[in-house]
């Protein structure tokens, strides 16, 4: 094997790893793998579409990904959800702070909201638990729009029912 060809692989091999190198440490910077972070924790009576890497907002702004979900040792109990945020955010995270899942639109992804809490209430602790908000189901919405215009019509059919015999 010649100094030039044996030059040529070694250069190869270099640039392969530099490129491999280079895409960890941009994906590794995107999954917040090379930041400072502290966990919380939030509960919640229903999980629908959150999973282990679903992203974490803070106003709106890319903050951390859920990271473990404990599910309910009994029917009606609450799923607890572990979060891991970027420190330099933590200064907003409070103890009255709240998390909720929410979607990107009527049939996006789901992600989970934090909510910035107030000035006099101290910072969370590595590992504290915020109040979850549990989301509103647009099925329950549908279910409760639909119940009250049955009422509805069953108090107009007895108004027209009672305006008939009256007039009738």
């Amino acid at each position: 094997m010649g100094s030039p060809r044996l030059a040529t692989v070694g250069a190869f091999v270099l640039g392969g790893l530099l490129l491999f190198a280079v895409g960890l440490f941009l994906i590794g910077d995107r999954r917040l793998l090379f930041s400072e972070q502290f966990e919380v924790e939030a509960d919640f009576a229903n999980v629908a579409g959150v999973e282990i890497g679903t992203g974490v907002r803070l106003s709106g702004l890319p903050a951390g990904e859920v990271i473990g979900i404990e599910i309910p040792g009994e029917p009606g109990g609450r799923f607890v959800v572990r979060m891991r945020v970027r420190e330099d955010l933590r200064a907003l995270v409070r103890t009255d702070s709240e998390a909720a899942i929410l979607s990107d639109g009527l049939l996006g992804s789901a992600y989970i909201q934090l909510r910035g809490g107030s000035g006099p209430a101290p910072l969370v602790a590595s590992g504290g638990a915020l109040a979850g908000v549990d989301a509103v189901e647009v099925a329950d919405l549908i279910a409760q729009g639909r119940e009250t215009f049955r009422i509805a019509a069953d108090e107009m059919t007895r108004m027209r029912a009672d305006v008939s015999a009256a007039f009738g």
